[in-house]
């Protein structure tokens, strides 16, 4: 079984010029919300980006999670606002031992 490799952080540059979200795409987001406004919204410009979807949550950079939330005015999951700090993009807690 490969293993998963985090996406690595994007410059400003490349979140600017792949992420920005123009009107007409934001048109698109009027009918959702929430974590769908955010999904969709990243599926969207990681497909106009690379010409194909995610095939999962390690391709999406913790920095470009942060980027489009920002601008589609939701708060972006724990494990995207966590960077650095050992927090888990599953978004289950560690297991206590014993």
């Amino acid at each position: 079984m490969p293993l998963c490799r985090l996406a690595h952080p994007l410059e400003l540059e490349e979140l600017v010029e792949h992420f920005t979200l123009y009107p007409d795409e934001t048109r698109l987001l009027r009918n959702k919300t929430g974590a769908t406004r955010l999904g969709f919204s990243l599926s969207l410009k990681f497909l106009l980006w690379k010409a194909r979807f995610p095939q999962g949550r390690g391709e999406l950079p913790d920095n470009m999670i942060e980027f489009v939330a920002g601008q589609v005015g939701v708060p972006p999951p724990i494990s995207a606002s966590m960077t650095g700090t050992g927090g888990r993009s599953s978004g289950t807690a560690p297991r206590s031992a014993g």
